[in-house]
Formats: structure tokens, C-alpha cells, sequence
């Protein structure tokens, strides 16, 4: 499953990149515009410190490492051509657990989520059909479980970096390949739990608004 998404994300940035290239279409970042993008990708993590437990085979493991799918939007202003600043949402579902019996006792199949709430800021390089970026940001995060019924969750921080492309198939729409590592740091009654990430995605991102908008209503009007 692992490499037959990897393949199709490959094979549909080939495709954007091949269209953006022959796109007619001359994209250009409207300083003050407004930015909404829709996401979804591939997550590798893997615990980098003791965890709250050490039931094998979960995040509960310290040496725990695992893939999963993520979902994310957000919503940004672009504060120049370059500079934008944008607030996002990641829901990462981890899967769950067998039901195993631990140290005599039944344990049962338990579910594991991640959710990331912060913000980024992304710096661009330039103007085209095909602009680079970086970003680095962080914010709020939240891990959960639930079993039976019953949940409990825990709260702490996450900060990250990456970089990607934004791939315009039109003067103000596009795609967008990235790849992101993020820190995600928790910790309960004196318990650490940290772990890294290393997460895939792609996306689709509609501009509106700004000056350059302003600047053609204005001439249209006159």
C-alpha cells in the first residue's frame, strides 16, 4: 500500500509539473491576497524518547515507528509576493492495536490519533508557473487513544520545517508537492514523550483577492 501511493504521488506531480509547464497561464502572487489549501499525504514517525507505557507494538512503545495516512487545510494572507503567513489543521489517524494480553492481562484493541493546530510562515522564491518555497512554523498538538468506549488524550507542541513547490495550472490555482519534518513534544505527570515525523503531501491551493485584483477592477472601471 506504502508504494502504490508513493507512486501515484509521484505520478500526479509529474503530471501537475507537465501542465504547469505548458500552462499559458503566467501565475503571480497578488501581495494581500488570500490563500485556502487542501492537503493529504504520507506519514513516517517514530518515537525518539520513553513513552507513557511499553506495550509493543504501539505508540505506547519507546522504540516505536510507524506509517500513516494525514488530512490538513489551511488558510493563509500573503504579506508580500514572497511572505506569507497561514494557519493550518493536520488530522492523522494512527491506526490501531491488536487486543494482546500484557503481563496477564487482556488489553484491548486500542486507537491512536495525532491532530496538529499552529501556524507557518512560507517564504517563495520568485514569481511563475513553478515557485519554490520554505517554510518553518509549529503550534499545538493533541494525541489520543480510545478503547472500549472510553478515551484519554494529551496535549503538548509541535514545531517544523520543510520546503516544496507551488505548481500554478492557472493564474491563481494550483498544486502543491511538500515535504515537511516535524518535533512533536508531549508530556504528562513528569512523563516526556517526544517523537519526529517525517511527512509527504500534496495539495491544492486556490489565491484570491490583493492588490494586483484591486489594481484591475480599477482599470476596468475606468
Amino acid at each position: 500500500m506504502k508504494s502504490i501511493i508513493k507512486s501515484v504521488f509521484v505520478g500526479l506531480c509529474a503530471t501537475a509539473l507537465l501542465l504547469a509547464l505548458s500552462n499559458s497561464a503566467q501565475a503571480q502572487v497578488a501581495s494581500g491576497s488570500g490563500e485556502l489549501a487542501v492537503s493529504g499525504g504520507w506519514n513516517t514517525g517514530w518515537n525518539t524518547s520513553q513513552g507513557f507505557g511499553t506495550v509493543s507494538g504501539s505508540p505506547l512503545d519507546p522504540t516505536f515507528k510507524a506509517s500513516a495516512y494525514s488530512f490538513g487545510a489551511s488558510a493563509g494572507y500573503n504579506l508580500s509576493e514572497s511572505l506569507a503567513v497561514l494557519g493550518e489543521f493536520q488530522y492523522i489517524p494512527l491506526g490501531s492495536t491488536d487486543a494482546i494480553t500484557y503481563e496477564g492481562e487482556s488489553v484491548p484493541s486500542i486507537t491512536f490519533k495525532t491532530q496538529l493546530y499552529g501556524a507557518n510562515l512560507r517564504y517563495s522564491y520568485g514569481n511563475g508557473k513553478i515557485v519554490p518555497y520554505v517554510l518553518v512554523g509549529g503550534g499545538g498538538a493533541s494525541y489520543s487513544d480510545s478503547a472500549n468506549g472510553a478515551s484519554s488524550s494529551v496535549s503538548g507542541a509541535y514545531v517544523d520545517f520543510g520546503g516544496g513547490l507551488s505548481l500554478y495550472l492557472g493564474k491563481n490555482w494550483g498544486v502543491r508537492p511538500e515535504y515537511r519534518y516535524s518535533d512533536l513534544f508531549f508530556s504528562e505527570s513528569g512523563t516526556n514523550f517526544t517523537s519526529g515525523v517525517s511527512q509527504i503531501t500534496g495539495g491544492l491551493f486556490f489565491q484570491f483577492g490583493g492588490e494586483q485584483s484591486s489594481k484591475k477592477k480599477a482599470s476596468s472601471g475606468n
